[in-house]
């Protein structure tokens, strides 16, 4: 009986090590990485839930929160987005890696456009001092149907 107890022990302590050793690096993929283009700072992803626990926390550091989706609730990736200052100089430029972008801007009127399959979206955005603006953008789209098995 006490070979089956320390069986089932050192069957449990190996887990929790192989666990300690798996589980900071599954976190660690999912962490978003901060990327820099000039004065701007942003960060793309929450494809998978884990990204998107991932970036909660950090919206709180950036002024200008996007997000990409169909108007019939899926998300959406591989949006180009274009955001041009008040002098109509391109800020940012670039394709997103997720359906939410966060972007650190200096404060001042912004227009952004978003391009989802060749259809594009454009909106205006005030950035003020010490203040966020969230900005949705919309598609019209249709859900998508699984084939059922025959």
């Amino acid at each position: 009986m006490k070979s089956s107890q320390t069986f089932w022990l050192h069957a449990v302590a190996a887990f929790l090590l192989i666990i300690s050793f798996v589980a900071p690096r599954a976190q660690a993929q999912d962490a978003p990485v901060i990327k820099q283009l000039g004065a701007v700072s942003y960060i793309s992803g929450g494809i998978t839930a884990d990204e998107r626990d991932a970036m909660k926390p950090l919206a709180k550091d950036y002024n200008l929160r996007m997000d990409f989706a169909l108007t019939v609730g899926d998300y959406l990736s591989d949006v180009k987005v274009k955001i041009r200052n008040s002098k109509g100089q391109v800020v940012l430029d670039m394709e997103v890696d997720g359906p939410w972008l966060y972007v650190q801007l200096p404060a001042g009127k912004y227009k952004v456009s978003a391009e989802y399959e060749g259809k594009p979206i454009e909106k205006s955005v005030s950035i003020a001092p010490k203040r966020g603006s969230a900005l949705p953008f919309r598609w019209k789209g249709v859900k998508e149907k699984l084939d059922e098995p025959e």
